[in-house]
């Protein structure tokens, strides 16, 4: 399974076409819709971080409409690591963004992120999950 994710974020997100890679940002939101937030989290929510930095404004324009969905995958504190990797995604946009639609774009995605509230994880479910852990290495 992890070798056909691998292959198609080869193919998609690090594809020298930039419509291939806003193919990859199309189909993560597709993702996000139909598949489970842990999917997505651990399969594909860091290469998509990475097109932050793509040479193609209308690559990074998608990048930050799709932030907002995103920070919603979260859950604290078990995804602090994500959050920490989206805030600077965010902080590098904000700062180095030379192209004025890719700017608004990360304005707007601003102003929608702070509205979202991250939920925190019940202390009961984060016990449960340390023993399952542990338990697992126990055996």
């Amino acid at each position: 399974m992890y070798d056909l994710v691998f292959s198609f974020v080869v193919d998609f997100c690090h594809a020298r076409k930039c419509y291939l890679r806003n193919v990859f940002i199309d189909i993560c939101r597709i993702v996000i819709e139909l598949y489970s937030k842990k999917f997505f989290k651990e399969t594909f929510y860091e290469y998509l971080l990475e097109l932050h930095t793509d040479s193609v404004p209308n690559i990074r324009l998608s990048l930050c409409s799709i932030l907002p969905d995103l920070k919603r995958l979260l859950i604290l504190p078990t995804d602090r690591g994500l959050l920490q990797q989206l805030d600077a995604c965010v902080r590098k946009l904000l700062v180095s963004e030379k192209d004025r639609d890719v700017s608004d774009g990360i304005q707007s995605a601003v102003e929608e992120l702070d509205k979202i509230h991250i939920p925190m994880q019940s202390v009961s479910h984060q016990n449960t999950k340390q023993l399952q852990r542990e338990t697992v290495v126990d055996v």
